[in-house]
């Protein structure tokens, strides 16, 4: 029964005090309808509208900095994206462009934008321009799709940055090594010959071209030889000297014995050096093959007979008549002349090697020149 009393004091005393609030609002109520009705009231309701505004764009204004390699520039905005950012501020990216930027924090953020520019390329004969926003040369060259030899130029180091209207130049290079033959020519060599008319060659060796190996190291660039380098030399075969004798005689000689190295003949035909020469009557006479002289040597053009008294045995001559017609050229005395017991005047008697030859010489006057 307490507790139902209690219960209804409760309940009569909150109706009261709710009462009364009824009445404070009714009461309120019609001042607060006059106060909407003023100017005071909307420049309130105004400024208030202002004030959340600008503290919503304060809180969510964004500052990016914006580097493009010229230089820098600042971009209020609320985005966050780069490229709408980007957009805002009018610059629209090209797929071959490039752009990083950092985290926001307090608001603030960088980008650093890399606009593509054209790089030409000249490789492999082909020019092409490529646009790249940043690497280096290796890198572009790998993004043309070049790859570079070991022995091929490049006209810019690879580690080097690219940069606008840089033009980079790869010349390929190649080589080649090559074994060829060459000839070595022979050389042409010329004795004076006593046994020859005045003017006439004779070629005693013929000459023969040598030959020579070469292994060589060509350099191409761009396929043009530009270099050749001899590795090595081997000769194949030495060559064989041409060897010409030249007459100096007056007239050609007829005995065709080799003379000594020493006797040289002047511009006329006459020995150059001699110790006497004599005026002398000259014969011919001719024996069978088998004959030998006074001396024991066999006969032969060549030995002539003489008198061992005034001419001895072994005597190195040169004959001719004094107007170079004939000659019958370098002889040794070797034989006794059967003129030296018939007191014929004669001086000397050549041997021919025919009768007949015998017969056309007869008898001249011969001039002899001792030469030892």
């Amino acid at each position: 029964m307490n507790l139902r009393l209690s219960l209804k004091l409760v309940i009569r005393s909150v109706r009261s005090r709710m009462a009364d609030v009824s009445k404070f609002v009714i009461k309120c109520r019609s001042s607060l309808h006059a106060f909407v009705k003023t100017r005071t009231f909307a420049l309130s309701i105004y400024i208030c509208i202002s004030m959340i505004f600008v503290s919503v764009a304060v809180f969510n204004t964004k500052i990016v900095q914006v580097n493009d390699g010229s230089g820098s520039k600042y971009i209020y905005t609320f985005r966050s994206d780069p490229v709408s950012i980007l957009k805002q501020d009018g610059i629209t990216l090209t797929s071959q462009d490039e752009v990083s930027m950092t985290k926001f924090q307090d608001n603030f953020a960088k980008i650093n934008l890399f606009a593509a520019f054209p790089v030409k390329i000249n490789a492999d004969g082909k020019s092409q321009s490529l646009l790249i926003a940043r690497g280096t040369i290796s890198e572009v060259l790998q993004k043309a799709g070049i790859t570079l030899g070991i022995d091929d130029l490049i006209n810019q180091s690879l580690d080097l940055p690219v940069t606008q209207d840089m033009e980079i130049v790869v010349n390929r290079v190649a080589y080649k090594t090559l074994n060829q033959t060459s000839e070595i020519p022979f050389q042409t060599i010329s004795t004076s010959s006593t046994l020859l008319k005045k003017g006439v060659q004779r070629v005693q060796v013929q000459g023969k071209n040598g030959q020579l190996g070469t292994t060589v190291k060509q350099q191409y660039i761009d396929g043009v030889m530009t270099n050749q380098q001899i590795l090595s030399q081997t000769v194949i075969s030495q060559p064989v000297n041409a060897q010409v004798s030249i007459g100096t005689a007056a007239n050609t000689p007829y005995s065709l014995m080799s003379p000594p190295s020493s006797l040289l003949l002047n511009d006329k035909g006459v020995p150059a050096k001699f110790s006497k020469v004599i005026d002398a009557i000259a014969t011919a006479y001719s024996y069978v093959d088998g004959s030998y002289t006074a001396t024991g040597n066999k006969v032969r053009v060549g030995y002539v007979a003489v008198n061992p008294n005034k001419i001895p045995y072994g005597s190195k001559l040169y004959i001719m008549s004094a107007d170079g017609s004939y000659v019958y050229g370098y002889a040794i005395a070797a034989d006794t002349g059967g003129f030296v017991y018939n007191g014929s005047g004669v001086d000397v008697d050549l041997f021919l090697s025919t009768n007949h030859d015998v017969d056309k010489f007869g008898r001249q006057r011969m001039k002899i020149y001792i030469l030892s």
